[in-house]
């Protein structure tokens, strides 16, 4: 059992965004570079919630790291796409957020 539960979402900085697009669909994560947690045993899988609906969506990237602060300088740093715990991320502008996840 957890002690805690966090949603997750998918950020990335506005240049990333500017250069490569905003995906407008999960399956659209395949083609950009997405920066994986190496400590989750699957992830390059991304499980995102739309209404009732459960997208997996399977993504690839060249980095991985196992720390959150570090992916998400590595994603503020134009490198990709970051699924990461919303507490960690609360102060991303909405504009940066890419999705929403259950991880």
């Amino acid at each position: 059992m957890p002690l805690i539960v966090s949603p997750m979402l998918a950020v990335a900085s506005s240049g990333y965004l500017a250069r490569a697009g905003k995906p407008e669909h999960p399956d659209d994560l395949r083609q950009h570079a997405c920066l994986s947690y190496s400590r989750f045993k699957s992830s390059h899988n991304w499980l995102f919630h739309q209404g009732e609906a459960q997208i997996l969506a399977q993504v690839g990237g060249r980095l991985q790291c196992d720390n959150s602060d570090t992916m998400l300088e590595l994603a503020m740093a134009d490198n990709g796409i970051a699924l990461l715990p919303d507490m960690d991320v609360d102060f991303i502008p909405a504009k940066w957020r890419v999705g929403e996840s259950s991880a």
